[in-house]
């Protein structure tokens, strides 16, 4: 009987070192997964604070293409309104070139290249 319970003895001996075995296998990997479990939280925070900053510079973005679409409208109308002015000036230039004509005549010499006023606007 007592070489059974000796036998017995070894067995749970064996079984209790495979256990705290096992449980020193269990808990260092605990550790290691609670050092993963911490790394992913930190990753996950930085994600979130690159998300936000994400966000803010699409903002920005929006907000700088609406500025845009508001000056590309405002030098639109001032290419209109400077191609209108440009019409005028142009416009009241023929005007005054027809009226310094009805003032001073100018015509041309035949064979030669030299303009004369008529005689009759001389002083």
């Amino acid at each position: 009987m007592r070489a059974k319970e000796g036998k017995i003895r070894l067995e749970l001996k064996e079984r209790i070192e495979s256990m705290r075995q096992r449980v020193t296998i269990l808990r260092d990997e605990k550790i290691r997964r609670f050092g993963s479990v911490i790394q992913l939280k930190k990753d996950f925070y930085d994600c979130e604070d690159i998300s936000m900053d994400l966000m803010g510079r699409m903002q920005m973005l929006g907000r700088e293409m609406e500025r845009l679409r508001e000056l590309k409208a405002t030098v639109q109308e001032r290419k209109v309104k400077l191609s209108q002015i440009s019409a005028q000036l142009f416009q009241r230039k023929k005007e005054l070139i027809s009226e310094l004509l009805l003032i001073y005549p100018i015509s041309l010499v035949r064979n030669s290249l030299d303009l004369r006023m008529s005689s009759s606007h001389h002083a």
